[in-house]
């Protein structure tokens, strides 16, 4: 059997089990304030998003209970079913719920994933949210960056949908932003073909699905940006097109820009993993290891992981990555590269912050 076919089976296979975890599963694109102990600050007039894992082949729903409803108004209740390239049976998607600030006070939303007709008490699942709403801009960090009293700044931590962001650059009126957590596992590609980031599975869903998490107010202050896709400079695998998009991943550039701003990588200060169980320089090194190790390494789910980079890896089938100790795989990894429980995605996107 070609490979190909073999990816496939197997793609189809992951996504007819993730079918039966949905119903228990939280969804990578939410984050549960009260798991954080904080408290999202809003402003009156704001909408503010939470998006879900909802399967609808299962007898499985979510319930939505606010502690007060002259507090925040739910605005919208929409279902985007996942992507099903396959026809695989039994696909779930995400339900995002949208709800508006119309008074000020502290106000909770408690979810219930219940089986249709039991009550919230038989619940399998719960989560809850906390928002802080007020008539005036708030300044504690983490707050929205539009309810700031003074500008963002490099390093900083905001909140922005349902997501807790990076600051990694501040252009006039403009932030460009990372998720401080690796938000899903996912695929670079589909097929184990030579690609680039242009045509490349993960752009199309970043810049579709992931963007779907967003409410219509939020979309719009996303800026849509033409990036630049050099081609590996230690491989010379062709890095592609430009391309315009609202969310992308950094490149191998940035990732070494923005985290210390080294020039390892233009440098070709190479390493490999020596035999005192650490990185050592080395001319034919396939990896950047340098002190900002530590800021590039990323969490998923309960424990630290490795995360895509949209450049080139070392031929024209993978793409770089970030390890898990934050050092920087130039080499890369199979595009096709796929692990339910680690490695992924870091979204990043230029924000308006008018």
């Amino acid at each position: 059997m070609r490979r190909s076919n073999m990816v496939l089976l197997l793609l189809a296979a992951v996504l007819c089990f993730a079918a039966y975890l949905a119903p228990i599963q939280a969804c990578a694109f939410a984050e549960s304030l009260a798991e954080s102990d904080q408290a999202a600050q809003i402003i009156v007039g704001q909408d503010v998003s939470i998006t879900v894992d909802e399967n609808r082949t299962t007898p499985y729903g979510w319930v939505v209970a606010l502690s007060d409803e002259t507090l925040l108004a739910q605005a919208n209740d929409e279902y985007i079913p996942d992507p099903n390239p396959l026809g695989a049976d039994g696909v779930g998607g995400k339900r995002r719920f949208t709800f508006t600030a119309v008074g000020v006070e502290q106000c909770a939303v408690d979810m219930y994933l219940v089986r249709i007709g039991d009550e919230v008490n038989e619940a399998i699942q719960t989560e809850s949210y906390l928002y802080v709403i007020s008539l005036a801009p708030g300044a504690p960090s983490g707050d929205t960056p539009e309810n700031r009293s003074g500008a963002v700044e490099p390093g900083e931590i905001v909140q922005f949908g349902d997501y807790s962001w990076r600051v990694l650059e501040v252009r006039d009126d403009l932030a460009l932003l990372i998720t401080e957590e690796i938000i899903e596992a996912n695929l670079y590609n589909l097929e184990p073909t030579a690609v680039t980031w242009e045509a490349c599975f993960l752009r199309s869903s970043l810049n579709d699905r992931f963007l779907q998490c967003f409410t219509a107010e939020e979309q719009e202050r996303i800026v849509e940006t033409r990036l630049s896709n050099p081609d590996n400079r230690w491989y010379g695998t062709p890095g592609g097109a430009d391309t315009d998009d609202k969310v992308f991943l950094l490149s191998l550039e940035e990732a070494d820009r923005y985290f210390g701003d080294s020039g390892d990588y233009s440098n070709a200060r190479r390493k490999s993993w020596g035999a005192g169980n650490g990185f050592e320089e080395n001319d034919d090194g396939w990896a950047l290891s340098n002190d900002q190790d530590s800021q590039r390494a990323a969490i998923f789910g309960a424990g630290p992981s490795w995360w895509w980079l949209r450049s080139p890896g070392g031929s024209d089938a993978s793409a770089a990555a970030v390890d898990i100790g934050g050092s920087i795989n130039v080499r890369g990894r199979d595009a096709d590269t796929f692990h339910p429980d680690m490695g992924g995605v870091r979204p990043a996107l230029w924000l308006s912050l008018k």
